[in-house]
């Protein structure tokens, strides 16, 4: 499976990522390190763009990586691009004001985009021993895709599951747009400081309500139909397999999963949703030239952990 890390690079604390890659720190680094580390160290800079016949483009620029020489892509002539110095300095702010710390950090592709996560303060126990950290994500594109995001998530640390939900009423993405003022630090991390209290406190009451939710194997069925549909109902045999297949992957991961056996887990929605998130972190079908470690930060399989979300939820008896 491909990885798609610009030049093999990425920084890291804690346990080897999947495809083996990147510089490890025993300790939380600087942003500097990471910078270091990760090959972030580029510039980025807006170029013309001309015709064959030599006719400039005048409506468009190409983001290009000065030190490759890469194209990044296209943008609009007001684009203003967010170096990755800037970047983060947002989450520098955010370390002094919150008590944050860097944990993984890299670019992929080209260095069209990077990220960077940064462990925030406080622990989450829907269930005692079963320990979820609160964290903070931020990507940032050079090729015109989108905004610089911060986005709130959670890890569940006996399995490492990645918890993606967003909420009624609670913020867990900001977005900030490619302009001047996007280089203000301060106001940024002063909007994150705030949203950060309002989604994790959030979030805490919802995951302990999956966990004291009781649930039947009739309940377990249900909650893989809305994931996956039934494959009863399915267009042909074949569909019908493919569905079947991974509703039996993820009960494997509610009966012998990551935690599944810690008391207070089997037998709760809790543990069905860990289950659905198990089998997304580590068997979720990357199609095409997706590169998994895209579609688990930014794709398909990020938006299935919201699905599991919402469907455990509407179980549960709340909407989004």
């Amino acid at each position: 499976m491909a990885h798609n890390l610009m030049d093999n690079k990425m920084a890291y604390t804690g346990e080897r990522p999947w495809h083996g890659l990147g510089t490890h720190f025993n300790e939380p680094f600087t942003a500097q390190e990471a910078i270091d580390a990760a090959g972030l160290g580029y510039n980025v800079s807006k170029r013309p763009i001309y015709l064959d016949n030599g006719q400039r483009v005048e409506q468009a620029m190409a983001t290009v990586n000065d030190t490759s020489g890469a194209v990044l892509g296209v943008v609009g002539n007001r684009y203003t691009v967010l170096q990755n110095q800037l970047a983060f300095g947002f989450f520098d702010r955010l370390l002094t004001e919150a008590g944050a710390r860097y944990e993984t950090a890299g670019a992929l592709g080209k260095g069209e985009r990077i990220w960077l996560m940064a462990r925030m303060p406080g622990t989450l126990m829907p269930v005692k021993g079963d320990d979820v950290l609160p964290y903070c994500l931020l990507t940032n594109s050079h090729d015109g895709s989108g905004t610089v995001q911060v986005r709130f998530t959670l890890i569940r640390t006996v399995c490492q599951n990645t918890l993606t939900a967003a909420m009624r009423g609670s913020k867990e993405i900001i977005n900030i747009r490619h302009t001047a003022s996007a280089h203000n630090n301060l106001l940024v991390a002063g909007e994150i400081l705030r949203d950060y209290v309002t989604h994790f406190g959030a979030m805490g009451d919802r995951l302990s309500l999956l966990a004291a939710t009781p649930i039947t194997d009739d309940t377990i069925d249900e909650y893989l139909i809305k994931l996956f549909g039934d494959p009863d109902a399915a267009e042909n045999a074949n569909a019908s397999s493919r569905i079947q297949n991974k509703i039996n992957a993820v009960q494997d991961h509610y009966e012998r999963g990551m935690g599944a056996n810690l008391p207070g887990v089997k037998g709760t929605l809790w543990g069905a949703y860990n289950a659905a998130l198990e089998w997304t972190d580590y068997e979720f079908p990357v199609k095409g030239t997706t590169d998994r470690t895209q579609s688990i930060l930014f794709g398909a399989a990020n938006d299935f952990r919201q699905k599991a979300f919402d469907a455990a939820m509407e179980l549960a008896g709340v909407t989004k």
